[in-house]
């Protein structure tokens, strides 16, 4: 009973849902580990982030201090997701993690590899260079 206990807290302790204050794993090279989400751009009332949207994000902590990392606020945007995200041709898609890509202001990425899989909504998005640095497009 104890065991069937700790799975049921840590199932429900992990966020699915991107909202405000949820930590969130960096997918490129920049060096930094985790990062929070601090505001959802897209409208006043918009509650959660899903694949393709821009989020504001604060980095709390750097493993390695680099000098083109000198904010601790970026835009950022998703690109996985631990939700079930449904396609309009009936394909359910959930990621392993959450994952985010550091933007520039001008919507650029700052990193130079991305790791692992990205979603194919990014295409939507327009940002030319992400599409072109990312290795599979799920």
């Amino acid at each position: 009973m104890g065991i069937e206990g700790c799975m049921f807290k840590s199932y429900h302790l992990e966020k699915k849902m991107i909202l405000k204050k949820t930590n969130l794993v960096v997918g490129d090279n920049t060096m930094i580990s985790k990062v929070t989400v601090i505001h959802l751009y897209g409208g006043s009332f918009r509650k959660k982030a899903k694949i393709g949207n821009y989020v504001l994000i604060a980095i709390p902590e750097r493993r390695v201090q680099r000098p083109f990392i000198n904010k601790n606020l970026y835009l950022g945007i998703i690109v996985t997701q631990k939700q079930k995200y449904n396609r309009k041709n009936g394909v359910y898609l959930r990621f392993c993690s959450n994952k985010v890509l550091l933007l520039t202001e001008q919507k650029k990425i700052v990193g130079t590899r991305i790791y692992g899989p990205i979603a194919l909504e990014i295409k939507k998005t327009n940002l030319t260079r992400l599409l072109a640095v990312a290795r599979k497009l799920c």
